[in-house]
């Protein structure tokens, strides 16, 4: 299945740009493991759904972050997240 995704705020700046619209994938999330330097949609306690780099894997959890560190919530404020809670991964940018 292929969705666009509309970016929200600068956290993956300057890879992506607020409003800016993405393609992404989810057969990534149905067959096969996720890999370092992807970038995915995931989807967020309470259904809020961010973009974020995957930068680091424990089993079958995911350590993500936006490109832009300075402006980003992620897994260094929420921890690890599991791979059932990726939605699936952006294939153009």
């Amino acid at each position: 299945m292929i969705r666009r995704f509309k970016i929200a705020g600068d956290s993956m700046l300057p890879a992506l740009k607020d409003s800016q619209y993405v393609i992404a994938e989810k057969f990534s999330q149905l067959f096969f493991n996720f890999r370092i330097g992807d970038v995915a949609i995931i989807k967020l306690a309470g259904g809020k759904k961010i973009v974020k780099r995957i930068t680091a894997k424990i089993g079958d959890n995911y350590f993500v972050e936006g490109d832009n560190k300075a402006y980003s919530a992620d897994s260094r404020h929420f921890g690890f997240i599991p791979r059932s809670d990726i939605l699936s991964r952006v294939i153009l940018l």
